[in-house]
């Protein structure tokens, strides 16, 4: 035994102290890089769950009708700082809560201000509600929706205003038809177009139309310009404001139009043809002339005898002749007596 040794002492173990301390230390060490691995991790995922402030509620909320199954809806965009997103939530009934809803839409853009929520149906009406959500998970979860009815898109309008009937057409004379019909009756009327052609049975899809009429009641129209003796076919269709016509009318109604009859002369009558107590001018003047022609030549019978000078001899007048001689005594003293 060495020395010391027979005393039954333990050993020395002074020397173990500094060999122990390298393994504390690395305990110690393995705490700390956890702790601060886990906080580090902590701010890595986001603020600290002692966040329970939710973000405003999201202001101007309006919904309308976009057509064919869609809705636009508008908003106020907010101004958090921890933003994190909107939910859209929609429904067919009002709610005042989005508890126990789960959103449909998630827009990660706080400046977004507007949206159109597609594949509805059409003439259902709709609540909508949009929150928004902050980091932390918080959100305002009472809400006032706002609703709208998305209705189907406006189908064009392809159908014709009926067939015009009723349709005839009668000579006016020196180059005129008259057209009658019987007016319809829509709700979108524009006008009616007046075709014409020397061709029967056209369609008037080949013709290009003459005349319009913008008054749905009307019913007559006088068409001029026409050559006479010609024969033209006419027809009439009504237009919608949407332009639809039914084209596949034929120009079937037809008119001749003739010249007017020119006036006659007045009837030369032949002498003597003149009915009884038919005075005339010609008449008139021509029994003046008669009348004075007789007198002329009476009184040249009368006063013959008393401008021829007497004849030795010559017997006197005698009756008549003889009152008339008695009346021209005087004149005839008086001239002698000069």
């Amino acid at each position: 035994m060495r020395g010391g040794d027979s005393t039954g002492a333990p050993p020395d173990r002074a020397g173990a102290g500094p060999r122990a301390f390298p393994g504390v230390l690395a305990t110690v060490l393995s705490v700390v890089f956890l702790a601060l691995a886990v906080t580090f991790l902590a701010a890595a995922d986001g603020p600290s769950r002692s966040d329970t402030t939710p973000p405003a509620p999201v202001a101007g909320l309006t919904a309308s009708d976009a057509r064919d199954g869609k809705v636009n809806l508008g908003w106020t965009p907010g101004n958090e700082t921890d933003f994190a997103f909107y939910a859209v939530y929609y429904g067919t009934a009002p709610f005042l809560t989005v508890n126990n809803r789960t959103a449909a839409v998630r827009i990660d853009n706080m400046t977004v201000r507007n949206f159109t929520v597609a594949n509805l149906t059409d003439g259902t009406e709709y609540f909508f509600a949009v929150t928004a959500v902050d980091q932390s998970g918080n959100e305002n979860r009472t809400v006032i929706s706002a609703s709208a009815t998305p209705t189907a898109a406006s189908v064009p309008d392809t159908t014709p205003p009926p067939a015009v009937t009723g349709l005839s057409a009668s000579d006016a004379r020196s180059g005129k038809v008259n057209l009658t019909w019987t007016p319809v009756n829509v709700s979108d009327f524009r006008n009616y177009w007046i075709y014409f052609t020397t061709r029967a049975n056209e369609p008037v899809q080949n013709l290009e139309p003459t005349l319009r009429i913008d008054r749905m009641s009307e019913r007559n129209l006088t068409v001029s310009g026409l050559k006479d003796n010609t024969t033209y076919f006419f027809a009439v269709t009504a237009v919608d404001l949407s332009g639809n016509e039914d084209r596949s009318v034929v120009a079937a109604v037809s008119a001749t139009p003739t010249p007017a009859p020119q006036p006659k002369p007045p009837a030369r009558e032949p002498p003597g043809a003149a009915g009884e107590g038919d005075i005339s001018i010609g008449n008139v003047l021509l029994l003046f002339t008669a009348v004075a022609i007789v007198t002329f030549l009476v009184l040249e019978r009368v006063d013959e005898p008393w401008r021829r000078p007497a004849a030795a001899g010559a017997a006197r007048p005698e009756g008549g002749n003889r009152a008339a001689a008695a009346k021209e005594t005087p004149r005839r003293e008086v001239d002698d007596e000069e």
